[in-house]
């Protein structure tokens, strides 16, 4: 590459203002050559004649090294992402819904082509976990990866159990304050932490995970019920994503649980994230830092600019190896589940259960069930019911 390093930048939302107010500031051996929009008439501010509406003036463009995909539309970056690799341009992204559902292609064409991909960005904004996953740990020294890895949902959960908000309250704030979008499905329904927990995985077990096969339940049927339920117990309720390998096989999903009060993710509030990387010698250790916003995930991206700049690529050892895990939904996990129908209760087909409760208000019971079994469950999806998972995560 040349010594200035030109960039060609999809998005100007808040991660790509962010980005570009960071190098207007600081940088100067990063230049935004030009920045290719959508949206013809928005009012942005820097000099109109750095915007295009045609990708084809980036991806033609010989002079741009990097490109830097940073739009919504998860098939149009796939689609910006493949031919600009396919040309020789190094892509850095943050687009995790993306990448985990087009992972085995992606691994292919780095395989085939020399440029980096790199998407330090997509997962938990300022916390370098993927690099660190990649780099420090040697296959088979990561037993398993837990946390929370939304920013969005952390900030719902900390104000319903800091401030009493309902769900409803505390989701129109999350909007007011920009950690919410006008639509928040991805995040609330755990769809946005699931891509990230694939990518994860990738990284820490070398397994490259059926995104339609992981479960994932996100936080709009929590109430405050639920959130009494847990104070009473001395817990908080986080949504966590966890991946973890026993006796070859490694199980993932993303589900709401009690954590409690003195475990190091419950002190994670607000739209910060939470990372805990479990090793047999080494204990647990912890990774903290923002999780959303638009100048701490724009951090993430200059630093895989970077790394691009200097040819640093993501190697994928792990994904070689003799010793990776298994993929299994074939595991047991304990559960609480707040509904309002009794035949929804039945449904549920637990394997056992702990505790009954039933009063004029709301009905609960905690029991074990396959994980599998949610994965099939219609019942699990019904608005009525909340499912938690109660075994607290394991601080060895």
């Amino acid at each position: 590459m040349s010594s200035k390093v030109r960039i060609g930048l999809f998005g100007f939302g808040c991660v790509g203002r962010g980005l570009y107010d960071i190098l207007s500031r600081n940088n100067t051996e990063f230049h935004v050559e030009k920045v290719c929009v959508r949206q013809r008439y928005k009012h942005r501010g820097p000099d109109s004649n750095l915007f295009t509406y045609d990708p084809k003036e980036i991806l033609d463009d010989p002079n741009i090294d990097i490109v830097v995909e940073l739009i919504d539309d998860h098939e149009a970056a796939y689609s910006l992402a493949t031919e600009a690799l396919q040309r020789g341009k190094a892509v850095v992204s943050a687009n995790k819904r993306m990448l985990a559902g087009n992972l085995d292609t992606l691994l292919g064409l780095q395989k085939d082509r020399s440029p980096s991909l790199l998407y330090e960005a997509a997962c938990c904004a300022s916390i370098p976990i993927i690099r660190t996953l990649e780099n420090y740990y040697p296959s088979g020294a990561v037993h398993g990866i837990e946390g929370i890895v939304n920013g969005t949902t952390n900030y719902i959960l900390t104000r319903m159990f800091h401030d009493g908000l309902s769900f409803g309250e505390a989701l129109s704030l999350a909007q007011q304050n920009g950690f919410a979008e006008s639509d928040p499905s991805m995040d609330i329904e755990a769809f946005d932490a699931k891509f990230k927990l694939c990518l994860l995985a990738t990284h820490a077990f070398g397994v490259v995970l059926p995104v339609d096969k992981v479960f994932n339940y996100g936080i709009s049927t929590i109430a405050k019920e639920d959130i009494a339920y847990a104070r009473s117990h001395g817990s908080t309720i986080k949504l966590i994503a966890r991946s973890a390998r026993e006796d070859g096989q490694l199980s993932a999903a993303v589900l709401p649980a009690f954590i409690p009060l003195d475990h190091p993710l419950s002190s994670v509030g607000n739209e910060y994230n939470g990372v805990l990387v479990h090793t047999p010698y080494s204990d647990a250790q912890f990774f903290h830092g923002r999780g959303a916003g638009g100048h701490p995930t724009a951090s993430a991206v200059l630093a895989d600019i970077s790394a691009a700049a200097s040819h640093y690529r993501y190697n994928y050892d792990k994904t070689q190896s003799d010793t990776k895990p298994a993929f299994t939904n074939d595991i047991a996990v304990d559960v609480y589940c707040r509904y309002g129908d009794t035949d929804i209760a039945r449904e549920l087909s637990l394997d056992s259960i702990d505790r009954r409760y039933s009063s004029k208000t709301h009905n609960y019971i905690t029991g074990r069930v396959q994980l599998e079994a949610l994965l099939q469950s219609k019942s699990v999806r019904n608005t009525d019911v909340f499912v938690g998972v109660l075994p607290v995560v394991s601080q060895s």
